[in-house]
């Protein structure tokens, strides 16, 4: 009978990544892991990108900052925006 011994080496290299696969496994890592977001700080940067220009616009379209009209203004820019995503979802196979 042959027995299969790992290399202790590749053991010490392995053990890490085993108990980090058991983890997400059994799904406890929820509480105190942070995975890391690659994209999350590029969306804030773009979202912020946005937000100014949308600001910006209805600032140039004559409404006051923080009035009915300017909050109305960003709220159809945002829709504005969220139809264009959309109709560029559905003809963008």
């Amino acid at each position: 009978m042959r027995h299969h011994h790992l290399d202790p080496v590749l053991r010490s290299a392995l053990a890490p990544t085993a108990v980090a696969v058991m983890l997400l496994l059994v799904g406890g890592w929820r509480g105190w892991i942070v995975l890391p977001d690659p994209g999350g700080d590029l969306q804030r940067a773009i979202a912020a990108q946005v937000d100014a220009e949308d600001r910006t616009a209805c600032e140039r379209f004559g409404f006051l900052a923080e009035s009915d009209r300017y909050r109305a203004c960003m709220l159809d820019l945002l829709d504005l925006r969220h139809r264009d995503e959309q109709l560029q979802m559905t003809t963008n196979f």
